[in-house]
Parts: structure tokens; C-alpha cells; sequence
């Protein structure tokens, strides 16, 4: 017999994902990215911005990622640096899906960037952006 494989689907509040029953939620943390509250957070998925990118303005990396943020009431970052594009974890991330097929419509920046974010307070994840 081959080993079990688990989809978790769910869509609810952390807190109660982390409250399930028979001791799955402590075994399904490491699973999500979920060790704890951390200030430093690196990205571990191509991000793709929402909005044409601009050099400057809210538009910007920086300015797209500081308004997702808002928008899911975390913390704003001390700071969001964009890891270089040959640094070996952007390397890795190159192998995403960052669109679908040809009859969807594209992501208006085909790029995915590499980030890290720094927060002033320990903030509990996971992160989702883009």
C-alpha cells in the first residue's frame, strides 16, 4: 500500500483551521508555513502583481505590496526588499505557473517577483499576495 496523500481544502478564519480536531492542527502547520509568528517572511511562490507596474508612486512593487497588505489587515512592512533575480531562490520560483492558458486573460505584469518582507512585530502567516 502507497503512502496517503491529503488535499486540504478549506476556507475559514486561521484560527479555526488551526483548531482542528485529533491534533491535526499542530501537524498541518509545518504543512502551510506555519511555525509561528515571524517578522522576516520570504516569499516561497512567484508573486504577481495585481496592477501595471510603475517606477513610481502606488504603483510600484513596494506600493502594490504595502496595499495588499492594508487591504488584509496585517501590519505594514519595516521594509520590502525585491531579491535579485539570480539569487538562487528566485531561480527556483522560476518553474510557477504564472498564467493559465491562452484563452484566459494574461496577468498585466508576466513577471513574478521575489520578495521578503520585514515587519516592525512578529506577524503569523501564511502571507498571501498578488
Amino acid at each position: 500500500m502507497g503512502a496517503l496523500q491529503l488535499a486540504l481544502i478549506a476556507r475559514c478564519e486561521l484560527a479555526a483551521l488551526l483548531t482542528l480536531g485529533a491534533g491535526l492542527g499542530d501537524s498541518i502547520n509545518p504543512q502551510l508555513g506555519l511555525t509561528g509568528a515571524h517578522q522576516i517572511w520570504r516569499s516561497r511562490t512567484s508573486l504577481v502583481l495585481p496592477r501595471y507596474l510603475k517606477r513610481n508612486g502606488k504603483n510600484t512593487v513596494e506600493g502594490q505590496i504595502s496595499a495588499e497588505l492594508l487591504a488584509r489587515e496585517l501590519p505594514a512592512a519595516k521594509t520590502i526588499p525585491v531579491i535579485d533575480p539570480h539569487d538562487d531562490l528566485a531561480l527556483d520560483l522560476r518553474r510557477f505557473v504564472r498564467r493559465r492558458n491562452k484563452t484566459s486573460n494574461p496577468p498585466l505584469v508576466d513577471y513574478g517577483f521575489t520578495i521578503e518582507l520585514e515587519f516592525d512585530v512578529p506577524v503569523r502567516g501564511p502571507i498571501c499576495l498578488g
